[in-house]
């Protein structure tokens, strides 16, 4: 009765992957002094197919959400070992009804314990990271093609990324492109119908203004272990443009306590450690879930150490239409600046949507 039960009655379905990983490591800092490498490693997926006709309204697609679990060697074992990590993950699916389905993962919210961290002594040359736990970002696409209604056969991609946020230095870390092929099993299949596509529109109302206050962890050299307090405060607007998507602008300021302690070991300590950025970026909505990705610039930065624009990473979830939280990374090129969480107020943006075209409305 369950597997043929209509979707109304279930509202998700249940599968497990197995994958195996081979890479190519980013050598993206020329203070990297070990020999290329090639990392390889294994994963176990388990996913949550969503079924319902809400989900399904998200993105005229089958959204999936899972937990991924994975160990990496990075082929380079005296130096940068091995790598065991999980992440949950939020990954849209399209084609579901067909044999051949696309996905794109997003995966940011993860823990990593890594085996051969930086040491003055008895390992000097990991630059990379200097912390058993790390973070690990994940952005993915693949390609499944369904052999029976139980089993599927995946092929795909990911752009791995692995460092501890900026809690100890050096932490210039892990970027590592990979393949994978592997096959999943889904337990008590049923028959998804093509809902046909759902246009969502953008609200009524376009515009949202938002506030939100940041904070993270970090220290100031890789030689103290001392922990410091970042403070980050912004002013954003958006606009809704698409019915999964936004552009966004906006400015930020930031109290950086790390920077205060090397300003005060350096020639001219009379420096500030606050900077002020604008940024502009894209926002990519799947129900209350929000993934973001900005590019800012400097406006003000009295003590620049390593470039004068950043890239930032957040997936955010809203709790209601005006209050949300979100865990962001905030990088340098490849090198991680800090990993922090915010809380924050949209002011607009709570107008219903109604959808158009195929489906039930």
């Amino acid at each position: 009765m369950a597997q043929t039960a209509p979707d109304s009655t279930r509202r998700s379905i249940f599968s497990l992957g197995l994958r195996g990983h081979y890479g190519y490591l980013l050598k993206h800092s020329s203070e990297f002094e070990f020999k290329q490498s090639y990392p390889f490693g294994f994963e176990a997926d388990l996913g949550w197919q969503l079924i319902t006709d809400k989900a399904y309204r998200f993105c005229s697609c089958y959204p999936r959400v899972g937990l991924s679990v994975n160990y990496f060697n990075f082929d380079n074992g005296p130096v940068l070992g091995s790598a065991y990590y999980t992440y949950i993950y939020v990954e849209p699916v399209f084609f579901v009804p067909r044999r051949f389905n696309l996905s794109f993962r997003i995966g940011l919210l993860g823990l990593a314990f890594m085996d051969r961290p930086y040491h003055e002594v008895s390992n000097p040359h990991n630059l990379a990271y200097s912390t058993n736990v790390a973070f690990p970002l994940v952005l993915g696409i693949g390609f499944s093609y369904r052999v029976t209604d139980r089993w599927n056969i995946r092929i795909g991609g990911n752009y791995n990324h692995i460092s501890n946020g900026g809690i100890r230095n050096p932490n210039k870390g892990l970027n590592f492109p990979s393949g994978h092929l592997g096959v999943e099993y889904t337990f008590r299949p049923v028959a998804l119908a093509a809902r046909g596509r759902m246009r969502r529109p953008p609200p009524e109302k376009k515009n949202r203004f938002e506030l939100d206050v940041g904070n993270a962890l970090k220290n100031a050299s890789a030689q103290n272990p001392a922990q410091f307090w970042v403070l980050n405060i912004s002013a954003q607007y958006a606009r809704w443009f698409h019915r999964s998507s936004a552009v966004a602008g906006g400015a930020t300021w930031e109290m950086d306590i790390s920077r205060r302690v090397r300003i005060l070991r350096s020639d001219d300590p009379t420096r500030s450690h606050h900077r002020a950025s604008v940024y502009v970026g894209h926002e990519f909505w799947l129900g209350k879930i929000q993934f973001g990705q900005y590019v800012g610039v400097y406006a003000f930065d009295d003590f620049p150490e390593i470039a004068r624009w950043y890239h930032r990473h957040e997936l955010t979830f809203h709790v209601t239409p005006w209050l949300f939280v979100s865990a962001g990374l905030k990088a340098h090129h490849q090198v991680a600046d800090f990993l922090d969480l915010k809380v924050g107020y949209s002011f607009g943006w709570a107008g219903k949507r109604k959808l158009t075209g195929g489906g039930k409305d």
